[in-house]
């Protein structure tokens, strides 16, 4: 149940804002991991004027779809440095920046061929197909920089791209956390690399592209805090707060090397005749991947309180996964250029992987044949319709993902978003098999897994409205149950979910909120029922206008209820029944500016704290979020 406590808090904070006048466009859609770039929309962006640079960049598998660079204002996505806090419903991670994460809201994820099982670092990685390519007739760097308490709390970014002689570009995509966190044995260091080259040959028929990428993640894990043994006296000091483990880390490394090539066959590139034309092109596309996981623990605790039924050996436990893979695609497009949007995309092809993998203490190899094509098409200027399907042959076969996404421009009323995607799944890896310290921990033999997710969006950006509804039907889900261990269910699961934002502003104040509902017809699905969040700023003009100012607080709220655990040995959250997390009016404090292309800003965080201190703050159970601290941060763009 929702407590007194929190709906008259919700109620005060919407009801504050019914006065003013309509103000700033608010953002929309659930950001969910499947979409490109770790996905969704910045939320709650609020712009005083439009602001871009003269770069446009697009991605490898679509070349001739330009997308414009926004140099964006003081918006929460740029205030926001945690990725988990960059989408329309927040992630919950734990406790420190670059942790595992898990998301809130339930979010279908995208399955393709061959899946692992370990997705708790998504939001923190970079896939070849995820780097940006840019046209720009100048070198164009992206900086980015924050420090929060201490100087072993860190968070880089950097952009870089330029053309060369002879039709050469270069891009680079850097991004390193670097995090102590506040509680003992939570350090996390995540370093992301991606670089290639774009070429294109004089006549613009022929262009490849070299690409390498790096994700690693490096983790201290120290299993929660032992709530049992929480007092006022070891709360005095966050670092003397007891925490299960000393001396386990988990370090996760995927990288990769890719080769893609393409070849119009016909029609003019880059064409600004009247009359669109139409090109053909022929893609190939040659991806090394290389895949490594492990976690070992050498000192495990010597009770069973801790990993219980996982610890098949005292004097350590180690899980280790090795997958290399080398895939090949061949595929043919056509499309229409020389109109400011692409009026249509068809593209189909063939790809085949082959994986080598190596689970301790077993090695063997799996083939994958999918099937692929997308098309995207514009009936009208003010209708943008994608849709895109996947057959897996061989290994995993009959899987498929079949989906399409519907755009509507209502000009004055608003605009429109539609998606529905249809998926069957196999079970990964993990919940198939597991080995720790080369025991066989779990075998099944479970069913696939079929899903149908459907999705609205309706926005008013003129009045600062918009509104998202859900719908998830599944059937055999697996999820990890409260001894951690993998289940399936014969239930048929609906999950229902509706988030509406409604930003007011009045002069130059304003004030964002988010409001999100969810429900599920399954115990198994544990989300919270009720998410909000609220943002009270002033934004305006200073020092004869040459300075954006922006000065504000942030809340968060979610009901109380029993979230998820994380078990780093097998990498999983599960659920569990031992902890209700309470409910806990988080609340940042922030200043921001703008001068130009440069940014700085100024976030107090968990202000609650210096309030209660007598209450820790739970995203995810046992594991409590950091004390009162400060961060600060800066940005600039060049383009030279």
């Amino acid at each position: 149940m929702i407590s007194k406590s929190y709906l008259t808090i919700l109620l005060l904070s919407l009801c504050s804002g019914l006065f003013a006048q309509f103000g700033s466009s608010g953002g929309g859609g659930f950001g969910g991991i499947g979409s490109r770039g770790g996905g969704g929309a910045p939320a709650n962006q609020s712009a005083v004027e439009s602001d871009t640079i003269a770069v446009q960049y697009f991605f490898q598998d679509n070349i001739e779809l330009l997308l414009s660079y926004k140099d964006t204002l003081l918006d929460n996505y740029y205030e926001q440095y945690d990725p988990a806090r960059q989408r329309v419903l927040d992630y919950a991670q734990l406790g420190n920046l670059g942790t595992p994460h898990m998301a809130q809201f339930y979010q279908p994820r995208w399955h393709k061929d061959l899946d692992i099982g370990f997705h708790q670092f998504d939001l923190y990685k970079i896939d070849h197909q995820d780097l940006r390519f840019y046209k720009t007739e100048k070198p164009f760097s992206d900086l980015y920089f924050a420090q929060g308490p201490g100087q072993q709390n860190t968070f880089f970014k950097a952009k870089f791209t330029r053309d060369f002689s002879e039709g050469l570009n270069f891009s680079i995509d850097y991004a390193r956390m670097n995090n102590d966190g506040q509680f003992k044995s939570q350090n996390a260091i995540n370093t992301n690399l991606a670089l290639g080259f774009w070429y294109q040959s004089e006549n613009k028929k022929y262009n490849s592209f070299i690409t390498y990428t790096s994700n690693t993640h490096d983790i201290t894990d120290n299993g929660g805090v032992q709530i049992d043994n929480l007092n006022d006296a070891n709360q005095e000091r966050v670092f003397n707060i007891p925490v299960f483990l000393r001396d386990a880390s988990t370090y996760h490394v995927s990288r990769s090397v890719a080769y893609s090539h393409q070849y119009n066959l016909a029609g003019k590139p880059d064409s600004v005749e009247a009359r669109p034309q139409r090109n053909y092109k022929i893609h190939h596309d040659l991806v090394y991947n290389t895949n490594k996981y492990k976690y070992a623990d050498g000192t495990p605790p010597d009770d069973t309180i801790y990993y219980e039924h996982l610890l098949l050996d005292t004097r350590g436990l180690r899980y280790y996964f090795e997958d290399n893979s080398l895939e090949n695609t061949f595929s043919i497009s056509t499309s229409k250029s020389g109109s400011k949007t692409q009026r249509d995309f068809l593209k189909l092809g063939i790809a085949h992987q082959i994986h080598f993998l190596r689970q301790e203490p077993n090695d063997s190899t799996v083939n994958h044949i999918l099937l692929q094509g997308q098309w995207n098409f514009a009936p009208s200027e003010r209708m943008n319709v994608k849709t895109h399907f996947m057959y897996n042959l061989l290994a995993n076969f009959g899987d498929y993902r079949i989906g399409g996404d519907l755009y509507l421009d209502l000009k004055k009323v608003g605009n429109f978003e539609a998606s529905l995607v249809n998926q069957l799944y196999s079970p990964s890896l993990v919940q198939q098999q597991m080995y720790i310290s080369e025991q066989l921990l779990w075998q099944n033999n479970f069913d696939k897994t079929l899903e149908t997710n459907l999705s609205a969006t309706y926005r008013i950006p003129k009045i600062g409205f918009s509104a998202t509804g859900q719908y998830h039907l599944i059937n055999k889900l697996i999820y990890f149950d409260t001894l951690a261990f993998p289940r399936q269910s014969d239930e048929l699961i609906n999950v229902l979910q509706l988030a509406i934002q409604q930003n007011f502003k009045i002069g130059s104040i304003h004030l964002d909120n988010t409001l999100a509902l969810q429900t599920s017809t399954s115990d198994v699905v544990r989300l919270p029922e009720l998410y909000s969040k609220h943002n009270l700023y002033y934004e305006g003009k200073v020092f004869r206008d040459r300075m954006l100012l922006r000065l504000g607080l942030d809340l968060r709220m979610v009901n109380a209820y029993k979230a998820k655990y994380y078990q780093p040995l097998i990498g999983q959250f599960h659920l569990q029944d031992s902890q209700t997390i309470p409910f806990y009016p988080a609340v940042d404090a922030y200043t921001s500016f703008k001068v130009q292309h440069f940014r700085f800003f100024v976030r107090a965080e968990n202000l609650t704290r210096l309030l209660d201190t007598s209450t820790l703050y739970y995203q995810v159970a046992g594991y409590a979020q950091p004390y009162f601290f400060i961060k600060f941060g800066l940005s600039w763009q060049l383009l030279n």
